[in-house]
């Protein structure tokens, strides 16, 4: 059998840690969240090289369906599908409001005030985060981080839509990812085996 590809996306804040655990758990699957690469995380501006090693990464995985998790797949999406075979991609998603929530909260957390939605150059930016700030795109036209982060979800949601793949994307909102009948249409979308599927209730990173 050959082996199968998935990469799952979402805006952060928003499932995905339990979705790729929710995979992961299934026999014969191998799929991280968050990969930890030598050469660290994905720009959201496309970028040829780190695309390419990536792409050597996931053909290095062992299993019969490998992948990934992490927000910023979205832009490299096009690329993969170009040149993995058996490619499935999933979109999780959680309400706007929820997810500009959690951000705050996170970002925010131990009194750092973190703030990867606006540019360096701006004055008002308190903290700089070399490792994340290059994984979110600058939207420094927006007034405010809250701001800054729901504009975020709107352009990330667009732009999961307008993806041009081969396969068609399978959308699943958080709170339906621990109904059996979801976690069955998922494992169907992903083909994974009835002898190696393992349903269960999956909930990583509260808030």
């Amino acid at each position: 059998m050959s082996k199968k590809y998935v990469i799952i996306i979402g805006t952060g804040r928003c499932g995905t840690v339990s979705i790729a655990k929710l995979i992961d758990g299934c026999k014969n699957c191998c799929v991280y969240h968050e990969y930890k690469a030598p050469q660290g995380i994905l720009h959201w501006n496309f970028n040829i090289n780190k695309a390419r090693q990536r792409l050597k990464e996931l053909q290095s995985f062992q299993g019969q369906l490998v992948g990934d998790t992490a927000f910023y797949y979205l832009n490299y999406i096009e690329f993969f599908d170009n040149h993995l075979d058996n490619l499935k991609v999933v979109h999780i998603w959680r309400d706007k409001e929820e997810v500009v929530e959690s951000f705050i909260r996170k970002t925010e957390k131990d009194g750092i005030l973190r703030n990867h939605w606006h540019s360096s150059k701006r004055k008002d930016k308190i903290y700089k985060d070399s490792i994340w700030d290059i994984a979110f795109p600058d939207l420094d036209y927006t007034t405010t981080k809250r701001e800054a982060i729901a504009e975020y979800w709107e352009l990330y949601m667009n732009r999961v839509k307008n993806l041009k793949i081969k396969s068609e994307i399978f959308w699943i909102y958080v709170y339906d990812l621990n109904k059996k009948e979801k976690q069955k249409e998922l494992f169907d979308y992903l083909e994974i085996p009835e002898k190696d599927r393992v349903y269960r209730f999956v909930w990583e990173n509260k808030g």
